[in-house]
């Protein structure tokens, strides 16, 4: 088996951006024949967000449809969603190698040689991107609630006028309010997978007792004892 195609994988590839020529990506991957992911590699201890613009150039001139910008451990995938041949500002999926997600895992095996469709992959990517941008958002507003946040959540429980005064005296009660729906949300979660274990306990112990054969009673007599025989 070959696990090194020069043809498929092509390190320190020549990308012309503008008048510039010469300009290197440091891997291009080609899938039948078509050049498909460009993966710009740094350091390990560099910071990721300063290096999107040198993908976003050749991402441009090139027709690959993905971009990959990784330090080895932060791994960030990029397409076009919003304007075509153009890449995008954030990515529609990012995992950290230290600690993958189980959910994005079926995403990722999408890349793999065996599996590659791009146009499945771009079918997952607008959704993967969106749900990822909403709950940053949710996140940001159960850590600090935002005025028009707080006004959406009094839109059908406070019949005053929501001046920032109202805004401001609900941003605290907003806050916990979001914190105890997600902690009660948890504990549901928790406590219907402990009384789902319960049952398939119970329900094992049940079906093994079934198994079970009972023992017999012997009821022995008197003379059937041996000693009784031998005297």
């Amino acid at each position: 088996m070959m696990f090194f195609n020069p043809s498929e994988f092509v390190p320190e590839f020549t990308a012309d951006v503008g008048i510039k020529k010469g300009e290197k990506v440091d891997y291009a991957i080609f899938i039948n024949d078509e050049l498909s992911i460009l993966i710009e590699a740094k350091s390990v201890n560099e910071d990721l967000d300063k290096h999107g613009s040198q993908l976003f150039r050749y991402f441009a001139t090139t027709p690959a449809r993905f971009g990959i910008l990784t330090n080895g451990i932060i791994y960030k995938f990029y397409t076009d969603l919003d304007t075509p041949n153009k890449m995008d500002d954030r990515p529609f999926l990012e995992f950290n190698l230290l600690d993958i997600k189980d959910n994005l895992i079926p995403e990722i095996k999408k890349f793999e040689r065996a599996n590659y469709d791009h146009d499945n992959i771009l079918n997952s990517a607008a959704e993967l991107k969106y749900t990822n941008e909403m709950k940053k958002i949710l996140y940001e507003e159960m850590s600090n609630p935002s005025d028009e946040f707080i006004r959406f959540m009094l839109k059908d429980i406070y019949p005053g006028i929501k001046t920032q005064n109202v805004i401001d005296k609900f941003r605290d009660i907003t806050q916990k309010a979001f914190k105890q729906f997600v902690n009660d949300t948890l504990n549901e979660r928790f406590k219907a997978l402990i009384d789902n274990a319960s049952t398939k306990e119970s329900a094992a112990v049940i079906e093994l007792e079934e198994k079970v054969e009972p023992v017999s009673k012997i009821n022995t007599t008197i003379e059937e004892l041996p000693w009784k025989r031998t005297c």
